[in-house]
């Protein structure tokens, strides 16, 4: 081992420099807390972060090395993100709720060096009748054996130190190892799968640069105070909340509504941050309750998915007379892009879904096929594995421009949308026509009302070779070989012919929508 020193910080500041400037300032505020009441303040957060770089670099870690992520959103998880980027590494944030086949995938795009990974998860992997039970309820990946990585795992289960690494280890490392890494605006910082992706796994590479204009844009748009304290359970927003120097507040155990409302009451939440679907139970506790959200809450951001109208309405009865809706349009390549008051939205009568006016610093071009097309700043690289720099984004969504708002029209890309997930039927259709006795399927969105969200239906056209029934398709899609995304799961699983339509026979998703919802 090389003998520890002293760490040499970012030479450009940068995430890094922000956090630590907030350290300095504010040492003894807490950066993240978890509800059940573990917490770490700022000037904890730094030092703990550079003695894991320590314990990184002590083990063999290089500047460029790629560290995955598979552990709960938390002060741990904050911990490996800060100590990689000391290390002179790149965090790899991947979905926790994905498939076999698509873990596998990404796992070949990103070709991580290190990963963290829950106890619980190495565990649950090792036993695939507990898996499958578990990821009917939790989104946990369907692990294959992973080669090639330098696994450290974490948790409370010690006989796993006996093939990992322990994270414990790297957190009681006395001193951080000396480190040369520098970073500037074009350094890769960080890697974001997309929620949903085509059969090409997209990894977004965002830099040091790209994420200090990220902080830059949402800071002018949420204006947090030194009180604040941020709720999410997303793990791109607890980097940003930590960034700009708020408390971040974090949902350890299962968000039952009403563990969400005691949540928010007792640890005085100022500002949310989630998307629709997330906070439709909530919702619905306090009608039953015939309660307000708590009357600290000041602002709601609504984002990673569209904000209906239905929604908004429903948000509203619940929210205190002071608090303040903003919804947020944007994807993982530049977010955000547009924003637009609640209630505005809600008073305007356009035809389509008002997504806002671009934010400072974004310019937007609309194609002739209506597709929007925006830069700025804050937007992505490239990514992962094409190395062809970005001069600006297809977004995929048809709109029209009002003025200088943005009225979304459509989406160009066969994609549903569900929550705050992008579903690529694409990705997933190839597995499910795979398992013994489909013919052919296909995933549809069908708008339902009384969630004001898309649900997933699997449409599926069975050969006769072999007696399949919804439970059986359903079985396979949670666990093992056919298994798919935990958040691309069907809500419904139908049986019929399967309508085609021109000279290649193909199927006809239109057709089978205008079933589905007339039989809705």
């Amino acid at each position: 081992m090389r003998k520890a020193s002293s760490i040499h910080p970012p030479k450009s500041g940068g995430v890094l420099g922000l956090i630590e400037e907030t350290a300095k300032q504010f040492p003894d505020r807490v950066a993240v807390k978890h509800t059940s009441g573990k917490h770490i303040t700022y000037s904890e957060l730094i030092s703990t972060a550079r003695r894991v770089s320590g314990g990184l670099l002590d083990r063999g870690f290089k500047a460029g090395d790629k560290a995955l992520l598979l552990s709960r959103p938390g002060v741990d998880a904050t911990i490996w993100v800060l100590g990689v980027m000391y290390a002179g590494g790149v965090s790899v944030i991947a979905d926790p709720g994905m498939g076999k086949t698509v873990f596998e995938e990404r796992l070949k795009a990103a070709q991580p060096d290190w990963a963290l990974i829950d106890d619980e998860i190495i565990l649950l992997s090792a036993v695939p009748p507990l898996m499958a039970l578990a990821r009917r309820k939790f989104d946990i990946p369907d692990m294959p054996k992973i080669h090639g990585i330098k696994v450290v795992h974490h948790g409370n289960h010690p006989l796993l130190g006996l093939k990992y690494a322990d994270f414990k280890d790297f957190i009681k490392q006395k001193q951080p190892a000396h480190i040369t890494a520098r970073h500037d605006a074009n350094t890769d910082a960080i890697i974001v799968f997309t929620s949903g992706t085509t059969s090409k796994p997209k990894g977004v590479v965002h830099t040091f640069g790209s994420l200090m204009a990220t902080l830059s844009i949402i800071g002018g748009i949420i204006k947090p105070g030194k009180d604040d304290v941020f709720y999410t359970n997303q793990p791109y927003f607890l980097l940003i909340g930590i960034g700009l120097g708020t408390t971040v507040l974090i949902e350890t155990k299962s968000p039952k509504p009403e563990r969400v409302f005691d949540s928010l009451r007792t640890q005085s939440v100022t500002i949310m941050f989630g998307p629709p679907g997330e906070l439709l139970p909530l919702i619905e506790y306090c009608k039953q309750r015939r309660a307000l959200l708590p009357p600290a809450v000041a602002n709601i951001y609504l984002g990673s998915a569209p904000v209906y109208i239905g929604f908004l309405r429903k948000l509203e009865s619940v929210l205190p007379s002071s608090a303040k809706v903003t919804c947020i349009y944007g994807m993982t390549e530049i977010l955000p892009i547009a924003t637009v008051d609640g209630h505005q939205k809600l008073a305007a009568s356009v035809e389509g879904d008002l997504v806002g006016q671009p934010v400072r610093g974004v310019k937007t071009t609309v194609l002739p096929d209506g597709e929007l097309v925006v830069k700025g700043s804050h937007m992505c690289k490239n990514y992962l594995g094409d190395n062809s720099v970005f001069n600006e984004i297809h977004t995929g969504d048809k709109v029209r421009l009002a003025g200088k708002n943005i009225i979304m029209i459509g989406r160009k890309k066969d994609m549903i949308i569900r929550g705050d997930y992008n579903i690529y039927p694409a990705l997933y259709e190839p597995i499910i026509e795979s398992i013994p006795g489909v013919r052919a399927c296909a995933l549809v969105g069908v708008y339902d009302q009384m969630k004001d969200d898309e649900k997933v239906v699997l449409a599926v056209e069975q050969d006769g070779s072999s007696s399949i029934s919804e439970v059986s398709v359903a079985k396979n899609l949670q666990s093992g070989t056919y298994s798919i995304d935990t958040h691309a799961l069907p809500d419904e699983i139908v049986f019929m012919q399967l309508p085609r339509s021109g000279r290649q026979f193909k199927i006809n998703k239109a057709a089978i929508g205008r079933i589905l919802q007339r039989n809705a």
